[in-house]
């Protein structure tokens, strides 16, 4: 590659080859390209290339190295080409921005005025019959036809693709791709074909949209003080008829692995697993059908190792045998939960915009404006067994469902309820104990502590849901696996900018 190809001469003082580019494009920012000519001297039958806009000569490949090149070249070709050697890894790596063709000027990347010469006459465009469009592998990558490129006449095209696992079950099924002004990529994938079809469990699933019947109570009282987080894909989500899956990372992959390692650490009833630490509201056990609540959204710390959320939990079964599902947000790093988002299998995903494992846009700030989102969680038992994941915003949205097969212990209902939140480290080199909620006490009140609000929860899907009263509630604290964090065993107050990821847990037997 490069100056490692024996023969070429290199001619400029200054840019070599291997030299890195300054600017880059970036997905809905400022575009930059950078024009490259070969091209073969009719006097000395030389291949020269010549690059930039001031049309520099950078060097030339002596024709004796190319005896088949002698006098003419009989194939042209433009495009992106990829190469991974890592035999343990089933991802392939990005083309291009990532993004498909179809996406066009400011997402795709592209190719303009392409040109060839032919006889003496010079540079000219090519003839689109005479343009022939590959891809190796279209589901991944692809290259689009001649396309309008602003400002600029002349041939243009846009190709390449996300990628992704080789051994992706939906990768057939892409639609299209989103990319998140955070950098998250989404796939649209067709309803009907989501991963969530390929579960055992739900051979000849049919899906079902929304709930049959939505129960009295839904929702919270409005309130002047706070206000809903803005979610979901830009441009109005996906396509009519598909849904957006988050695509895999490296980062997520390595996450897996965490979780299955410490899949048998959560201890809803336990307090002593170390490192650990949790408060929380729970409903003494009962036979519950529906949760819901607003969960106020913090900028949180999170270093390696480390986990913060706040959610709502359901929860039933036996301790060694327990069904649970946990709904709300929670920061980078997280490493201790039995799957989350939509690596959990079974999960059926409905709305075209909002998805688990997106960023909330809006954070509240300490003695600033105060931004919360509400969940839902609820099954209607006689009507509908699926349990429903719902969010009320500045408008109702069904989320997504989880079919009641996946939970034998909650086929009917569940018998534990909790709000609250909870912190985790797994790092036995810290003693520091990271914060909870926004990292101020509850008795500092509105606009510094976090909160949940309108919490409501639903006994009978008869008659809906119910705000919950004082006398019901079992406030705990469990602090007895507290990690010293410091001189004298007091928790540091640790204030960092992370961003918040709707999203869930769920722990099968």
């Amino acid at each position: 590659m490069n100056t490692y190809c024996p023969g070429f001469v290199q001619v400029n003082s200054k840019i070599p080859l291997s030299i890195n580019f300054d600017q880059v494009s970036t997905v809905n920012g400022t575009q930059y390209d950078y024009p490259i000519t070969i091209f073969q001297d009719q006097s000395t039958l030389d291949w020269w290339l010549i690059a930039g806009p001031n049309i520099t000569a950078i060097g030339y490949w002596p024709k004796e190295l190319f005896p088949f090149l002698k006098m003419v070249a009989i194939h042209v070709e433009w495009g992106g080409y990829l190469y991974k050697d890592d035999a343990t890894s089933t991802t392939a790596p990005q083309m291009g921005s990532g993004l498909f063709p179809e996406q066009g000027y400011g997402k795709a990347a592209y190719f303009k005025q392409i040109q060839i010469v032919q006889g003496e006459g010079g540079f000219v465009d090519p003839p689109a019959d005479s343009v022939n469009l590959f891809s190796d592998r279209p589901q991944c990558y692809k290259v689009g036809p001649s396309a309008e490129l602003l400002f600029y006449t002349g041939y243009h095209f846009y190709y390449g693709g996300p990628g992704g696992d080789n051994n992706s079950r939906f990768v057939d099924f892409f639609f299209l791709l989103v990319q998140t002004e955070y950098g998250d990529i989404f796939d649209c994938v067709d309803i009907n074909k989501q991963p969530a079809l390929d579960h055992p469990l739900l051979k000849n699933h049919r899906v079902q949209k929304k709930p049959s019947v939505f129960p009295k109570g839904l929702g919270p009282k409005t309130s002047a003080k706070t206000q809903s987080s803005k979610i979901g894909l830009p441009d109005g989500g996906c396509p009519e008829g598909t849904v957006p899956i988050k695509r895999i990372t490296k980062r997520d992959l390595l996450w897996m692995k965490s979780l299955k390692r410490n899949t048998t650490k959560f201890h809803p009833m336990d307090a002593n697993t170390p490192g650990y630490h949790q408060v929380f509201t729970r409903q003494y056990p009962s036979k519950y059908y529906g949760a819901q609540g607003g969960l106020s959204l913090h900028s949180e710390p999170a270093a390696n190792h480390q986990s913060h959320r706040a959610m709502i939990t359901v929860s039933g079964g036996s301790p060694d045998k327990l069904n649970a599902i946990q709904v709300g947000w929670m920061v980078d790093n997280f490493v201790n939960t039995g799957c989350r988002d939509l690596f959990c299998p079974g999960y059926v995903q409905v709305d075209s915009s909002v998805a688990p494992g997106m960023t909330f846009y809006n954070l509240s700030t300490v003695d600033g404006p105060q931004f919360d989102y509400y969940f839902v969680i609820l099954q209607m038992n006689a009507t509908d067994e699926n349990w429903w994941l719902m969010s009320l915003g500045d408008e109702t949205r069904t989320i997504g469902y989880w079919p009641q097969a996946l939970f034998p212990d909650m086929k009917e209902s569940f018998t534990n309820l909790e709000w609250g939140g909870y912190v985790f480290n797994d790092d036995p080199k810290t003693t520091t104990s990271p914060q909870m909620g926004s990292g101020h006490f509850p008795e500092e009140g509105y606009g510094k502590a976090a909160y949940f609000r309108d919490i409501k929860l639903m006994r009978d899907p008869q008659e809906g849901f119910a705000i919950v009263s004082t006398e019901e509630q079992n406030v705990k604290a469990m602090w007895e696996s507290m990690l010293k964090s410091g001189i004298n065993s007091k928790c540091k107050q640790m204030i960092f900018l992370l961003t918040m990821l709707i999203g869930f847990t769920q722990f099968l037997p």
